[in-house]
């Protein structure tokens, strides 16, 4: 539990956004993180598919 809070408060403060935006987002499935890719935009799961 205390490091999926810290994982959001970093994406939160990271992307300048608030922490209950981001906490929505996981809720809503519109944002995953995941073990084996960090979330920065670029991985497997980003809206482009990971390619730049």
């Amino acid at each position: 539990m205390e490091e999926g809070l810290l994982r959001l408060r970093a994406h939160a403060y990271s992307g300048g956004r608030l922490l209950g935006e981001i906490a929505a987002d996981v809720v809503a499935r519109r944002l995953r993180f995941n073990d084996d890719f960090d979330d920065d935009g670029d991985g497997p799961y980003s809206p482009d598919g990971g390619t730049g």
